[in-house]
C-alpha cells in the first residue's frame, strides 16, 4: 500500500499550491482530482494582480485572455464610472487552462499527479488517514497518508467524510449564475462591477476574455430563487448599453462559500483550503487568491508537524488560528462593503459621485495595497 507524506484532494489553484509547497519543502505528495484534466470550472476567470503575486511563476501569454487596466463600476440608474490605471490590475484566464498551469507547477515541483480518481472513503488512524479511491484505470485502491489536505470545493466530500462539516448554513452561501457573450462596444482592458438594486448585497460582472466576456451576477444564498429573472435583466442592461450578444445558452449556477464566518476548517490530520474551507471574498467574490494562499499555509503547516512530531490536534488548531489570523478581519469588512453597496442601498454610489477618488481605494483592495 502506498504511504504519502500528504494526499491533496482537488486541484484546482488550492489544491495545486498545496501539493507544489509541499513537494519544495521535500515531501512526498500525491495530488489527485476526480475530474479529467483539461477541465473547466465554473468561474468568473478573474485573477487579482495579489493573486499573481503569490504564484511563482509568470502566467505564460497562452494562459492569459485579457490583462486589465481599468474597473468600470455601475450604480443605480445610468451611473458609470470608470477608473483606469496605467498598470494591470488583474488579468482574466480560462480555468481549464490556468489549473493545468498550477498543476504543471506542482509536478515540476516533485509532486505525483493522478486525475479522473475520485475519493470514495477516507478513515483516520492512529498515525495516518486511510483514503479510498476509484475511478483510477485499475481496480479501486487504498492509499495511506500521514496527512490530508481537502481542496476538493465549496461540495467537496473531504468535509463530509471527516466530520469537519456536514453541510453550510444557507447565510454562509453566495450563488453565481452566468453565460458568455460578445464583448461588443465594452473596453476589452476593463473588469465590470455592478449594484444591482433588485437583490440584497449582489454585484453583476462582466470580464472579458480574447474574443468574448464572462456575464454574471451572484448574491447571498437566502435569496438565490430570485437570480433567474435579475439576470435577465441585468443582460438586458449590458445589450442597451455595450451591444454584447449571447454565446451560450446554457446559465451555469455555482456555490461560493462567503468569508468572515467562525467556522472549524481542520481536524487532527485533515486540513480544508480553498473554497472548501470557505476562503471567499463576500464582496468581489474572489476566491482563487485565498485558495493559492491558503493551500499554501496548509501545506507548510503539515512540513512543520511531519518536522516536530506534533500533536495532531494542536496541529488543526494551529492551521485554523493561522487562517483566521490572515482573512477573518479582511473578509468581514468585505461583508460590511458587500451590505453597504447592494439593494437600493445608494450609499456607496453617493460616495462615489462625490469622490471618484473611492475608485481609486477599490482598486488598492483587489490589487492588494490595503
Amino acid at each position: 500500500m502506498d504511504i504519502w507524506d500528504l494526499v491533496v484532494i482537488g486541484a484546482g489553484p488550492a489544491g495545486s499550491s498545496a501539493a507544489r509547497v509541499a513537494a519544495n519543502l521535500g515531501l512526498r505528495v500525491l495530488l489527485i482530482d476526480k475530474a479529467r484534466f483539461p477541465r473547466d470550472k465554473r468561474c468568473a476567470g478573474g485573477v487579482s494582480r495579489k493573486a499573481l503575486a503569490a504564484i511563482p511563476e509568470p502566467l505564460p501569454g497562452n494562459v492569459i485572455e485579457r490583462e486589465i487596466t481599468s474597473l468600470i463600476l455601475g450604480g443605480p440608474g445610468d451611473f458609470l464610472i470608470q477608473e483606469s490605471t496605467g498598470a494591470p490590475i488583474a488579468v482574466t484566464v480560462r480555468r481549464s487552462v490556468f489549473d493545468s498551469f498550477l498543476v504543471d507547477l506542482a509536478i515540476g515541483a516533485g509532486a505525483e499527479f493522478r486525475d479522473n480518481t475520485e475519493v470514495l472513503d477516507l478513515d483516520e488512524h492512529e498515525g495516518f488517514v486511510s483514503i479510498s479511491l476509484g475511478n483510477v484505470p485499475r481496480a479501486a485502491e487504498n492509499v495511506r497518508a500521514s496527512f490530508v489536505i481537502g481542496a476538493d470545493g465549496a461540495q467537496g466530500k473531504v468535509a463530509a467524510l471527516s466530520g469537519i462539516r456536514r453541510k453550510w448554513r444557507r447565510i454562509e452561501l453566495g450563488v453565481g449564475l452566468y453565460i458568455e457573450t460578445t464583448l461588443g462596444k465594452a473596453p476589452p482592458e476593463a473588469m465590470h462591477l455592478y449594484c444591482l438594486p433588485e437583490l440584497p448585497c449582489s454585484f453583476g460582472w462582466m470580464f472579458p476574455y480574447r474574443d468574448s466576456a464572462n456575464v454574471g451576477i451572484g448574491t447571498w444564498g437566502p435569496f438565490s430563487s430570485r437570480i433567474p429573472p435579475v439576470f435577465h435583466s441585468f443582460l438586458e442592461r449590458l445589450k442597451t448599453k455595450w451591444g454584447i450578444r449571447n454565446l451560450s445558452q446554457c446559465r451555469k449556477r455555482y456555490i461560493l462559500p462567503a468569508g468572515g464566518f467562525t467556522r472549524r476548517i481542520a481536524k487532527s490530520r485533515i486540513l480544508l483550503a480553498g473554497d472548501a474551507a470557505g476562503m471567499v471574498d463576500p464582496f468581489s467574490g474572489e476566491g482563487i487568491y485565498y485558495a493559492i494562499k491558503s493551500g499554501a499555509m496548509a501545506a507548510e503547516t503539515v512540513a512543520r508537524a511531519i518536522r516536530s512530531y506534533a500533536h495532531p490536534a494542536d496541529i488543526a488548531m494551529g492551521y485554523q488560528r493561522l487562517c483566521y489570523s490572515h482573512f477573518i478581519k479582511e473578509f468581514r469588512l468585505s461583508a460590511i462593503r458587500a451590505f453597504t453597496s447592494g439593494y437600493k442601498n445608494k450609499i456607496g454610489f453617493w460616495f462615489l459621485r462625490h469622490d471618484p477618488r473611492i475608485a481609486k481605494r477599490l482598486i488598492d483592495i483587489i490589487t492588494g495595497g490595503t
